[in-house]
């Protein structure tokens, strides 16, 4: 098997990429520009404004339970937009909406959607 000495482009190649490692236990992370993150961020903007829809429309009337669950989306949003997202405080709060929301029709919907997000995002 061939050692592996980094990386090598020559001729007329070329290389397009948000981060690129190589070596031993090398490891690339690139936050803040990717195609993903920008998904994640507007994932969480559209179940934030589902949540506060259904708040409106009384789809959620438990008014302690439905303000609880505004805030968490408010805080999601928050912990999306940080330079370096925290996949466990994310997944917390969205766990906390899904238990307190997860009910509503649109809701359960733009829930899945985020775990998608999330789950592209962080792999």
């Amino acid at each position: 098997m061939a050692e592996n000495h980094g990386i090598n482009i020559s001729g007329s190649g070329q290389l397009n990429a948000d981060a690129v490692a190589a070596g031993p236990h090398a490891r690339a992370v690139s936050y803040g520009n990717s195609r993903e993150l920008r998904e994640l961020r507007e994932q969480i903007q559209q179940l934030r404004a589902e949540l506060r829809r259904a708040v409106d429309d009384g789809e959620l009337d438990d008014g302690e339970l439905a303000g609880g669950a505004v805030r968490e989306a408010d805080e999601l949003v928050a912990a999306a937009e940080e330079d370096t997202p925290d996949r466990g405080r994310i997944s917390r709060l969205l766990a906390g909406i899904s238990s307190s929301a997860g009910h509503v029709g649109e809701l359960a919907t733009a829930v899945t959607n985020v775990e998608g997000a999330v789950s592209a995002f962080f792999g």
